[in-house]
């Protein structure tokens, strides 16, 4: 009807609600106990490193939980003096990371690691990096993270496009643009949203439920 068709457009018009910031949490890198190691690539893939690899990739779970195994290699390799993280740095700590007591949840290629599954089913929060401070990548982002941001979204517009979404979501994680890769990662992420029971999509438009 025109009456509906009205009232969605004043709903997509309305500006969101201010950034409440108890719907976020600042992004806390991990900071290792020892201090940093010094080890090349032929050293750091030996077997005898394998338990202080461990540890450090239980370290940052800890403390960045949800977190990409981009970025859990980043940090441990960086922890070990090793600028480049190649194929085969990257695939020794994701089999490390294999045997660990954590949960493990692979979208589209990608893999993020959690503390527990617990904590996957329950999370609630997204978080933002301190001023000047590490920007993830959306794609490092877990979807369960991001579906809390459209949650967010919805709960401030009621209703809005799909498309209008996505701008208004990469504008709060701080970036302009978004590639083709970063779109299957949203949409991922949307329909994870949905399944949770966050909002609906009806029609390329997003509802808050």
């Amino acid at each position: 009807s025109s009456g509906k068709k009205d009232v969605e457009k004043k709903a997509e018009k309305e500006e969101p609600a201010d950034f409440v910031e108890a719907e976020f949490q600042r992004y806390t890198v991990c900071v290792f106990e020892n201090g940093d190691l010094s080890e090349n690539a032929e050293e750091f893939v030996a077997a005898y490193n394998n338990p202080d690899i461990r540890r450090d990739i239980s370290a940052v779970i800890a403390a960045e939980s949800p977190v990409s195994l981009k970025v859990l290699s980043k940090r441990v390799l960086s922890h070990w003096g090793i600028d480049r993280c190649g194929t085969r740095l990257e695939g020794k700590i994701e089999d490390l990371a294999s045997e660990l007591d954590i949960y493990t949840e692979t979208v589209g290629g990608n893999k993020f690691y959690w503390k527990n599954k617990d904590e996957y089913r329950n999370y609630s929060t997204f978080r933002m990096p301190e001023s000047g401070g590490l920007r993830r990548d959306i794609t490092d982002i877990s979807p369960a993270e991001l579906a809390n941001v459209y949650k967010y979204i919805a709960g401030a517009y009621n209703i809005i496009t799909v498309a209008a979404a996505e701008r208004e979501l990469i504008k709060i994680l701080g970036f302009s643009r978004v590639t083709e890769k970063v779109k299957k990662h949203l949409a991922f992420s949307l329909e994870l949203a949905e399944k949770r029971g966050y909002l609906r999509t009806v029609r390329e438009k997003i509802i808050k439920n």
